[in-house]
């Protein structure tokens, strides 16, 4: 197994689409390869900082005024589909 596989297995193995026997193979490259630990590292921090900074503030509510220009945009655009093309 080539480094470029393990980094490609890697996003697999977060969604635990990995099968048993290519997970011991990977934890084997990864223990004697530098640059795969340095990845594997990295994703891992990676992971931790987008956890530790979820959003914790919904979303404001649209205004009237916004709702109202999108609901016409949205009325204009079904409109259009009803209507025949002419060519």
């Amino acid at each position: 197994m080539e480094c470029d596989d393990i980094m490609t297995r890697l996003s697999r193995e977060l969604d635990a689409d990995v099968s048993p026997e290519n997970l011991a193979e990977m934890d084997r490259h990864i223990q004697g390869c530098a640059p795969c630990v340095e990845y594997l590292e990295s994703v891992k921090k990676s992971i931790e900082l987008c956890k530790a900074h979820l959003p914790v503030d919904q979303p404001r509510p649209l205004d009237s005024a916004t709702r109202n220009e999108l609901r016409a945009a949205w009325q204009r655009v079904m409109a259009a589909r009803k209507t025949p093309h002419q060519l």
